[in-house]
């Protein structure tokens, strides 16, 4: 065989081996890359969940809080109640014993 034409095919083999490395690498890498999306995919979907959970727990909060304050103001009218009630009683009291 020619020379000059042994080296050339040399040269291809070469450089198909080459590429045949940087196709392996480039395949690994994908492998690699693709393995790290799904997890980032995973941590999005956990972090979804986590932020839904936050949005319903904050709702009920702001429920729980509004029917704390009603509850409050109820406690209020009932003390203020019973305390005017009490005032009438020793009124009463009072005035049974003259």
């Amino acid at each position: 065989m020619n020379p000059l034409i042994k080296r050339q095919i040399d040269l291809l083999l070469d450089t198909i081996a080459e590429i045949s490395a940087c196709l392996d690498n480039a395949k690994s890498h994908i492998s690699q890359l693709t393995k790290e999306r799904d997890k980032l995919i995973q941590e999005q979907w956990r972090l979804k969940k986590q932020v839904s959970t936050f949005q319903r727990v904050s709702e009920e909060y702001d429920k729980v809080c509004s029917d704390v304050e009603t509850k409050e103001h109820l406690i209020d009218s009932l003390k203020q109640g019973l305390n005017d009630l009490l005032e009438k009683v020793k009124r009463l009291r009072g005035g049974i014993k003259e």
